[in-house]
């Protein structure tokens, strides 16, 4: 726009020149004219007539060409003055433009110290739990945890399936910040835990056979088991209408829909009841720690026999007492093996091991993980919500 306004003047100072030159000329021509006429004047009392009118003609010429002229000097004084208009509006836009340069330089300034100061976060928190890690081979971490209940263990400190599958998930008083996968998983123990206290099954197979991930989940009892997570997981499947997949049902209560009308069947803030529950057992504590810029808080664990128990537990399930059939093995302790690999957990179990041990109890895990779901349901009987859950994990 301002080099636009540059060739309107230069467009200006021309025809403004133009009109000079014609002035000029027309000046020139009215005085010739005069002389003339004089001359004409002169002839005329010789007998030469009409030299007069002919001045006359002339003068009249001169005029409209010295009008003509005044005219192109006003066209240009407005053209000269729009240009000028012009100029004063692609001032005021550039300097516009500055403004906002210099506002989004500002913006982007300031996002940059925000990413800065949350790199500085996760470099403090990765530090951390780097160290977590080290005091947690060395056995003197604890951790808050969920899943199964034990024969023969002390009643008023029975744990579901899903609470001692915490113990193993967290190493300080909170899982994992890059661990994504504990939310799926302690949904997928909730249906376990629900087949096992018969409360749920899947749907019978009939003539033309469906596989693992086809079969709906279908209400066996309604009646209350005393846990408000699985009451309410109760009533999620008796409110639906049609019955839902395993697969469906862990995407449901996770809250991973993207139907509006489902969001109703979420569980929300499953971890922290989980962990108020283990306080409640006396197996967490709840503390306050500090993570630079919040406050966080946490539940570590202050019955670490508990925990120990727990991981002793598993280990000897895949190392002294390893039996080569899944279905020969306990189902609680298969169950924990399945949730704690789908929720990514399962390195800890083994991490106290010596090399050689981790090595075989790994193996062995890896052996039983990969068998076909559709076969070993087939062949145990009670299990087959367990396979179910491996093998809507292993499908996702």
């Amino acid at each position: 726009m301002w080099k636009s306004g540059k060739v309107w003047r230069e467009r200006n100072r021309e025809m403004w020149e133009s009109g000079k030159v014609w002035r000029e000329r027309s000046r020139e021509m009215w005085k010739g004219l005069e002389k003339g006429a004089g001359k004409c004047g002169n002839l005329g009392r010789f007998g030469v007539t009409g030299a007069g009118k002919c001045g006359k003609v002339w003068r009249e010429r001169s005029r409209e060409m010295w009008e003509s002229g005044k005219v192109w000097s006003d066209r240009s004084r407005e053209m000269w003055e729009s240009g000028k208009v012009w100029r004063e509006r692609s001032r005021e836009m550039w300097e516009s433009g500055k403004v906002w340069s210099d506002r989004s330089r500002e913006m982007w300034e300031s996002g940059k110290r925000q990413e800065q100061g949350n790199v500085e976060i996760w470099e403090a928190l990765e530090r951390q739990e780097q160290g977590n890690v080290g005091r947690f081979r060395e056995g003197n971490c604890g951790n808050p945890g969920s899943f199964g209940e034990t024969p023969g263990h002390d009643p008023s400190r029975t744990r579901s399936s899903r609470e001692d599958k915490s113990l193993p998930c967290s190493r300080q008083g909170y899982t994992s910040f890059w661990n994504d996968c504990i939310s799926s998983g302690l949904r997928g123990g909730i249906l376990i835990e629900l087949a096992l206290r018969g409360r749920i099954r899947l749907e019978p197979l009939a003539l033309r056979k469906k596989r693992l991930l086809e079969r709906k989940v279908l209400l066996k009892s309604d009646a209350p088991t005393g846990d408000v997570l699985l009451d309410e997981t109760l009533r999620h499947i008796k409110a639906t209408e049609t019955a839902e997949t395993v697969q469906t049902w862990i995407e449901l209560l996770t809250g991973e829909t993207w139907n509006p009308f489902k969001l109703q069947y979420q569980l929300r803030n499953v971890r922290e009841r989980l962990a108020k529950a283990l306080v409640e057992k006396g197996i967490l504590t709840t503390e306050k720690q500090n993570f630079l810029l919040f406050d966080m808080t946490t539940h570590p664990v202050c019955n670490a026999s508990e925990k120990q128990r727990l991981l002793k537990r598993l280990q000897e399930s895949v190392l002294e007492r390893w039996v080569n059939e899944p279905q020969r093995m306990e189902r609680r302790t298969l169950a924990l093996l399945v949730l704690a690999h789908a929720s990514d957990v399962l390195e800890n179990v083994f991490a106290s091991l010596a090399d050689d041990k981790y090595d075989v109890a790994m193996n062995r895990t890896k052996d039983l993980l990969d068998m076909d779901p559709e076969v070993e349901a087939a062949k145990g009987k009670g299990m087959e919500m367990i396979w179910a859950v491996l093998a809507a994990f292993n499908k996702s």
